[in-house]
């Protein structure tokens, strides 16, 4: 099976910027504990929410899906949490 998305170490936000950080807290936005996928046409935020349901956001560009992204999520975590929110 080929996975369709790709994971580019460029998307991993090594800091979380001021700007997405007041963003966050001024516009009350529910954060999730996952990942950014890009899929080559748009950005897709995938994880946890602050309830526990499993979501995917998509983004059209890469700043807009940091902005609900609030933890990142290890890869192998992610693949599993994915795989059994699927089934």
């Amino acid at each position: 099976m080929t996975n369709r998305y790709t994971h580019s170490s460029n998307l991993r936000a090594p800091e979380t910027t001021t700007w997405t950080k007041t963003m966050q807290a001024s516009q009350n936005i529910d954060t999730l504990h996952g990942r950014i996928i890009d899929t080559g046409v748009n950005f897709i935020v995938s994880g946890f929410n602050q309830d526990g349901a499993w979501q995917e956001i998509p983004c059209q560009n890469l700043k807009t899906a940091r902005l609900y992204l609030g933890q990142i999520m290890s890869q192998l975590d992610w693949e599993l949490a994915r795989i059994d929110n699927k089934s």
